[in-house]
């Protein structure tokens, strides 16, 4: 766990909430918020300011516990990896897969 992820479990709690409660408040997925809290994930900006607001704190306070280590920026390569190699494959689908792959892109848009 990270200082971000311990201060939102700890914000969390004294609201007497579970992480369901605060993922919904905040609305976003609550396997995203457990990463957070973790320490697995720092959130996008856009997504700690919901996390902060639901939770009635600043955001710029959590952000300021939203610092990057050394793992987290191999993490990030991993994820350009992850992600060239999922273009690749997607370039190789036909049309019509293509337009599947959209549709269930924008339908979990949110959660993104």
């Amino acid at each position: 766990m990270n200082l971000l992820g311990a201060k939102i479990r700890e914000l969390r709690r004294k609201l007497g909430w579970d992480q369901m409660t605060l993922a919904e408040k905040a609305k976003i997925d609550v396997g995203y918020l457990s990463r957070i809290e973790n320490g697995r994930l720092i959130p996008r900006t856009d997504n700690l300011k919901k996390i902060a607001e639901a939770l009635g704190t600043q955001a710029e306070e959590l952000e300021k516990l939203a610092v990057r280590t050394p793992n987290d920026l191999s993490q990030v390569i991993t994820q350009k990896e992850f992600v060239s190699d999922f273009m690749r494959r997607i370039e190789q689908l036909s049309p019509e897969q293509k337009k599947q792959i959209e549709k269930i892109l924008k339908g979990r848009k949110s959660e993104l």
